[in-house]
Formats: structure tokens, sequence, C-alpha cells
């Protein structure tokens, strides 16, 4: 079962440079005009930089087996409830995947 937990901006930089993996499938959606911006691949270091330019972390964290993954939400404005996301600013989702399923 998944759950929500409204992280810092320390605890998000730390959980990137504690995951094993060092490339991170991103997706980004302009909340605003309620547009997707596409996806790219960024380096641990790219992702740290995103994490820096955010104010809002939420992690989506899995925990329902072998194969399950994660998600970073990184929100550009300040977003003051995480369940219920107001439409403003940048959202980029950092996909957590665990090592053995790239393999």
């Amino acid at each position: 079962m998944a759950q929500l937990i409204r992280l810092n901006r320390e605890e998000a930089a730390k959980l990137l440079l504690e995951d094993k993996c060092d490339i991170f499938l991103v997706v980004s959606h302009d909340l605003e005009k309620d547009k997707p911006l596409g996806k790219k691949r960024v380096d641990r270091n790219n992702g740290i930089i995103l994490v820096s330019d955010s104010k809002t972390f939420v992690l989506n964290k899995d925990n329902d087996g072998e194969d399950s993954f994660s998600i970073l939400s990184l929100y550009s404005a300040l977003q003051r409830d995480v369940f219920n996301i107001e439409p403003r600013g940048i959202k980029h989702d950092m996909m957590l995947i665990p090592y053995k399923l790239l393999e």
C-alpha cells in the first residue's frame, strides 16, 4: 500500500544521494495550464538541482513488494496540503525505481 510522506529539502536530497540508481526518469507537468511538459532522464546531480529549485516535496512511497517503486514529486510552488494540490507552478515526478527492476 502506498503512502504520501511530506519531506523537507534536505530529506529529498538525501533520498536521491542514497538511492542506488544514477539516472532517474522525470515526468513534468505545468499545473497552471494543465499541460504535460514531457519526460526526460536526469542524472543524480541534475536531480539534486531539481530538488534545490523546488518548494514542496512529497514522497509517494510504495511498500507492496519487490517490484514496487516510489515517486518523488517536486513542486515549484509551495503546496500547503499535499492531499489537495493547488494548480500552481510546475510538478516534476521523479521515479525511484529499485535497481533490481532495471537489470
